[in-house]
């Protein structure tokens, strides 16, 4: 009579896998990336400003003239400006990408993670301190007051956006030296978190504007396609 084996019991659901260290901060700094991305398109449409500037009526003061040369000349410019600029769907990607890490809350878990790599990057080992040190970090950062003297640009709630935290961790990485196997104070790792909070709504506010230039843009190439000067 043969035996009978009953085979290991393969149908169970794996457990979710941890990311790299590398893949979660590349994936929470990725706002920082996208406006990285549109740092050269940005810097060239402040080059336009006369071009989009609005009324007090919100009309573009460049197409109040009526002479046909001069509005060609508007269609040029505005059109060689579009042709370089990306495209507006990816502006708007862009602006949703930043815009969200902005009014999305770090999950507990999120805020862990990074704080258990901020610490294993400097080399520190778990102890009773240290794991009070996580949750009393962990719980300030979805708590934490604004600080008008740091925070120039910033209407956030309370809790502290997953890239600002990913940001600081990446300076705490960069910068501190010699802290003998202390953990950088509470209050100046979440005084960085501040700057990049700040800084995330800046951008936020930057992309917004080069969305607004290239719809300006698009409005004035439209309005004066018909302006081609008649031949003598």
């Amino acid at each position: 009579m043969n035996k009978i084996v009953i085979p290991p019991n393969t149908g169970a659901v794996d457990a979710p896998r941890r990311l790299s260290v590398s893949a979660m901060m590349d994936q929470a700094l990725k706002p920082f990336h996208v406006v990285d991305d549109l740092s050269d398109a940005i810097r060239l449409a402040s080059t336009v400003r006369d071009l989009v500037a609005r009324g007090s009526g919100g009309d573009l003061i460049a197409l109040r003239t009526t002479d046909p040369a001069e509005r060609w000349e508007l269609h040029c410019r505005a059109y060689e400006m579009v042709e370089v600029l990306p495209a507006a769907a990816s502006i708007r990607v862009a602006f949703d990408v930043v815009h969200t890490s902005i009014t999305t809350r770090p999950t507990e878990r999120e805020k862990l993670a990074l704080i258990g790599a901020m610490l294993g990057g400097c080399g520190i080992r778990s102890t009773p301190d240290v794991d009070s040190y996580i949750q009393g970090l962990a719980w300030m950062l979805g708590d934490c007051a604004v600080d008008r003297d740091i925070e120039w640009f910033n209407d956030r709630k309370p809790w502290l956006p997953l890239p600002a935290i990913a940001a600081a961790v990446r300076k705490i990485w960069s910068e501190r030296r010699d802290d003998y196997g202390r953990p950088v104070p509470i209050a100046d790792f979440l005084d960085e978190c501040r700057r990049y909070s700040s800084e995330l709504v800046h951008h936020r506010s930057r992309v917004a504007n080069l969305g607004v230039t290239h719809r300006c843009l698009s409005e004035i190439v439209k309005a004066t396609e018909d302006s081609y000067p008649e031949e003598d």
